[in-house]
């Protein structure tokens, strides 16, 4: 099994439990979480871990795959009940699974979001900096907008409590 092989997430109810494929990749992810604190490296103040995804960077990743795939359970699996997410499209917030799902459910209707992750930086505290690329399409396939976002993730007890979108510091862009 390759080392950049994708750990999988099983059960779209085992809320906030990462599973993997096989014993040997439980231990292969264990093994590689402990040598990642002991290869961690600082640049302009921010915390890296080199090719070692830690559980909320494959949490995250589940979550937009979910996103992209419009798989709203599989989604709000990933997050917690009274999540809080921003209504980028509309403004303001919704609050918990249902709104979400309400959210989701009326933006899809007018407008076509996919976000690919492309950088997560840890900040501590369960907060992670994604750069995002988001490519918005109305619904007869024309892109109304194209470039580069940040999302900022609230991790807690391996459940998303939170989202916000933001600009992605220009600076850290090169780091």
């Amino acid at each position: 099994m390759s080392h950049n092989q994708p750990l999988l997430w099983t059960g779209p109810r085992r809320v906030g439990t990462l599973s993997y494929s096989s014993a040997g990749t439980a231990r292969r992810v264990a093994g590689h979480r402990a040598a990642s604190v002991r290869q961690q490296k600082r640049v302009n103040g921010v915390t890296f871990m080199p090719d070692q995804p830690s559980q909320d960077v494959e949490l995250l990743r589940v979550a937009y795959a979910a996103f992209n795939a419009r798989d709203i359970d599989a989604a709000l699996a990933t997050m917690a009940p009274d999540v809080i997410w921003p209504k980028a499209f509309k403004g303001g917030f919704a609050c918990g699974h249902e709104e979400v799902r309400a959210y989701w459910t009326e933006q899809w209707s007018e407008i076509d979001p996919h976000v690919e992750p492309i950088s997560f930086r840890p900040e501590g505290a369960g907060r992670t900096l994604v750069e995002v690329q988001q490519v918005v399409r109305d619904r007869a396939g024309a892109v109304v907008a194209d470039g580069r976002v940040g999302h900022r993730f609230t991790v807690e007890s391996g459940l998303i409590r939170s989202m916000e979108v933001c600009p992605f510091p220009q600076s850290d862009q090169s780091a």
